[in-house]
């Protein structure tokens, strides 16, 4: 019975993670970083922004979950990578470290970060407190690879074929929208 509700709730949190995944097109976290995205969401001044703002993270929040359970996956259980999953996630690794290393583009411009806060009429008073948060603005499309690539894993491990049919349909029906 314990194992029947496990793969349910496991179930249940991949459909969420890729529901969420896909209901995050054209959205971007800011450039202040994650703290002040969350700290802008849960004001609920504006709905309309709330809602934008919760697109972005959620896919975050879940990717982050998603690799952590991976690891302990690998870990506890030993399991097997499929060497095509396995160049995947060295790839996007390479480009979170390119991305991180990249001398020519600095990540945390501060005329950048200054102008946002200009534009968006913030009250920001430490600058720099949010200065060591903005590299999730431009890692985050590696970190969301990082997380598929954890969730195809993670199916492959179950054995859950059913689930690509799901996946099948609710990109099929995001792609509609």
């Amino acid at each position: 019975m314990l194992a029947k509700n496990q793969n349910k709730l496991f179930l249940f949190l991949l459909i969420f993670h890729w529901v969420v995944l896909w209901a995050s097109i054209n959205t971007a976290p800011s450039y202040l970083g994650f703290i002040f995205d969350i700290n802008r969401m849960f004001t609920f001044s504006n709905l309309i922004e709330s809602t934008k703002i919760a697109r972005s993270l959620l896919p975050l929040i879940s990717t982050f979950f998603l690799i952590i359970l991976l690891f302990l996956m690998l870990f506890k259980k030993k399991i097997k990578v499929h060497k095509i999953h396995f160049l995947f996630l060295i790839f996007f690794l390479c480009q979170l470290l390119g991305l991180y290393f990249n001398e020519d583009k600095f990540f945390c411009d501060p005329k950048i970060i200054r102008q946002f806060v200009i534009n968006e009429n913030l009250n920001l008073y430490d600058n720099a407190k949010y200065l060591k948060t903005c590299y999730l603005h431009l890692s985050y499309l590696p970190l969301f690879s990082i997380g598929t690539i954890s969730l195809f894993v993670i199916c492959d491990y179950l054995n859950i074929k059913i689930l690509l049919k799901y996946f099948f349909w609710i990109e099929f029906f995001f792609l509609l929208i």
